[in-house]
């Protein structure tokens, strides 16, 4: 990962692990005190990426991958209304990934793979197969390698 240079650069192997599960921020911060890795590992409160500047080497996106609004709290880990949260992220990844950079997507085979293709398809500009990708089905999570 690289920063601008308005912040200090970030040590080889740093992470930023972001959601907006209060939850989930809270998980992920205890399992990166538990684990040492705090010195390399920041995890942020955001929306896709509206908290997050700078230039990143790798970036994995797990999108919930139902698309209808959730009805209580525990099902806003597996819901994207419209899917809004995935369409933003198509739309500015580019502006983030590095020169060569790779984007690794994680979607459930029970959401709309059609949708998914058509904004990877589609979004020539913010991502395109990688020659190279490889799709995985196991347990119901569809895992694809892209590159920019």
């Amino acid at each position: 990962m690289s920063t601008p240079s308005s912040q200090p650069p970030k040590p080889p192997g740093s992470s930023l692990a972001v959601d907006i599960n209060p939850h989930a921020l809270a998980a992920a911060r205890d399992n990166v005190l538990r684990n040492g890795v705090a010195d390399r590992v920041e995890v942020r409160r955001s929306d896709v990426f509206s908290d997050v500047d700078g230039i990143f080497d790798l970036i994995v996106f797990d999108p919930p991958f139902r698309w209808f609004a959730p009805r209580d709290f525990l099902e806003a880990a597996t819901t994207d209304e419209n899917y809004g949260a995935m369409t933003r992220f198509f739309r500015q990844a580019r502006r983030h990934l590095a020169d060569g950079g790779r984007m690794l997507i994680f979607f459930g085979t029970s959401g709309d793979l059609a949708y998914i293709q058509q904004l990877i398809n589609h979004g020539a500009s913010t991502v395109r197969w990688w020659p190279g990708a490889t799709s995985s089905r196991t347990a119901g999570t569809s895992t694809t390698s892209l590159s920019a």
